[in-house]
C-alpha cells in the first residue's frame, strides 16, 4: 500500500505540475497536443498539472522530451523553497 503524502510532498507535485502547464502555454501547446506527444491520457496529464498524481521518472521524462526541456526544469522551485 502506498504511503500518504506530507504536505511539503503535495507542494511539490503542485509544483511540477505549473512548470509543465507553464512550460506548454509557453510553447503554444494545448493539452491534448502535450498528452499526445508524451503518450499519455488527456486526464492523466491534467490531474499532474493540478498537482493530483504522482508521475514515475519515466512519465516526467515523457512530459519533458514532448516539452522540449531537460527533466531537472520541470522540478525547477524558486529560491523561497530552496532556502526551506
Amino acid at each position: 500500500m502506498a504511503q500518504a503524502l506530507n504536505p511539503v510532498e503535495r507542494e511539490r507535485l503542485r509544483t511540477i505540475g505549473a512548470n509543465i502547464r507553464q512550460r506548454r502555454a509557453a510553447g503554444d501547446m494545448t493539452l491534448e497536443d502535450l498528452a499526445a506527444s508524451a503518450g499519455l491520457s488527456v486526464t492523466y496529464l491534467g490531474q499532474t498539472e493540478r498537482g493530483q498524481r504522482n508521475p514515475s521518472a519515466l512519465v516526467l521524462w515523457r512530459i519533458a522530451d514532448a516539452l522540449g526541456v531537460r527533466l531537472d526544469q520541470l522540478a525547477a522551485i524558486d529560491s523561497e523553497e530552496r532556502a526551506r
